[in-house]
């Protein structure tokens, strides 16, 4: 199996490669070369501009895949362009969406945002904010383009190589003792770890399925409980004050938690959240 990956060299991307790797795929990485990557001669490479059409032209020039995988995809405008541009070379589209289609709730199923009728508007990265942008991405692929393509609702995701640093946030300012304001408290939300993720873009590979779908660790955990964690490991009280230019993370995902029976009925079976927070935070207060 021929597999194509936008974005594969750093966190889930690259516990993604990894794991199509071992599954004996055939993959090829497209990236615009600026992040070195471990995979040595076990992958392809290609170098592009995932935003500038007329570079997906020619890097990706009669070039077929069984799969393409879209981890960098954020604007309406950049899945029509590579849609477009593979018409024809690809039989299957994976794009990386989010849970931010979604209005705040609990257990919610995919059923909760329907982008087969969502009013599409074309434009960048620039016009939307990330949660629209995501929204659009997918009512252009269902609504746009007859290739059948899987919309992965990931949570935030957490892990030992997190680039963005928000968990690295709470451990820092707590362990220091630095004084910062954690908005919506005590609110549920939900999280993958970086193999998780991974594991479950590999798993879609050969999956019977097609259309919007949930993937999240078991369970959901407030920043209360994740503070509450931190604190118990480090020996530290949090600094909690209520108002701060020390802003906590997560406050834009608080609230929403997905029900994943989907992604489970395909063979993926998830850790449990508390669980996965508690390695991750080990492992950054001892690389603080």
């Amino acid at each position: 199996m021929k597999i194509l990956m936008l974005g594969g060299t750093r966190f889930f991307g690259k516990q993604a490669v990894q794991a199509l790797i071992k599954r004996g795929y055939e993959v090829t990485i497209a990236t615009r070369g600026q992040q070195a990557d471990e995979f040595g001669d076990e992958v392809q490479r290609i170098i592009l501009d995932r935003t500038d059409r007329t570079s997906l032209e020619k890097a990706l020039e009669g070039l077929t895949f069984d799969v393409v995988y879209d981890n960098i995809c954020y604007a309406p405008n950049e899945a029509k362009a590579l849609l477009e541009v593979m018409e024809g070379r690809m039989g299957k589209y994976i794009v990386t969406s989010s849970l931010a289609v979604y209005s705040e709730g609990e257990h919610l199923t995919e059923e909760y945002f329907d982008p087969y009728h969502y009013p599409i508007v074309y434009g960048n990265r620039n016009d939307f904010s990330y949660a629209e942008g995501k929204r659009l991405i997918e009512a252009v692929i269902y609504q746009e383009f007859k290739v059948p393509a899987i919309a992965v609702r990931f949570p935030v995701v957490i892990g030992t190589h997190d680039y963005t640093r928000r968990l690295v946030f709470y451990v820092e300012h707590t362990y220091n003792e630095t004084p910062y304001t954690a908005l919506r408290y005590d609110e549920p939300m939900c999280f993958i770890t970086e193999e998780e993720a991974g594991e479950f873009l590999a798993l879609l590979a050969k999956a019977d399925f097609v259309g919007p779908i949930n993937a999240a660790t078991n369970g959901s955990i407030t920043v209360k409980e994740i503070i509450e964690m931190i604190e118990a490991k480090a020996h530290k009280k949090a600094n909690l004050v209520e108002s701060s230019s020390h802003i906590g993370t997560y406050s834009d995902f608080s609230n929403v938690t997905l029900d994943c029976h989907k992604a489970v009925a395909l063979g993926m079976r998830f850790r449990e959240v508390h669980e996965a927070f508690d390695e991750v935070i080990t492992y950054d207060l001892a690389h603080l």
